[in-house]
């Protein structure tokens, strides 16, 4: 069940994105380094999204967990990069939060 609000989230994000003006490259780029849930672009700066999806039935992620993610993502990033040749680009990491009560979604897109 985990798995299907993660997905959800990251569905309602791109959505979200879109509906921003963003482009989406890539979803769940999955790497030995670790995964990105979302890649896109706007106005030639890519974006490195991390989705993070709450609910009352999804346990949370403590801090240490958190960033243990954010020090990997960085090794995950350098290297999409690298294999996408675009060492040289602009690039920002944001987060997405995707609150899910009562059958609706609300979005909060941290910069």
């Amino acid at each position: 069940m985990k798995n299907f609000y993660i997905q959800y989230g990251t569905d309602v994000a791109e959505r979200f994105l879109k509906q921003k003006g963003y482009t989406i490259i890539n979803k769940n780029f999955i790497c030995n380094l670790g995964k990105i849930d979302l890649v896109a672009e706007k106005e030639t700066i890519l974006f490195f999204i991390k989705v993070k999806v709450k609910s009352n039935n999804i346990i949370e992620n403590n801090k240490d967990k958190n960033n243990q993610k954010k020090d990997y993502l960085g090794d995950t990033i350098k290297y999409y990069l690298q294999i996408n040749q675009w060492e040289k680009r602009l690039f920002k990491y944001d987060l997405i939060e995707i609150y899910l009560e009562k059958g609706l979604a609300r979005v909060n897109q941290i910069v």
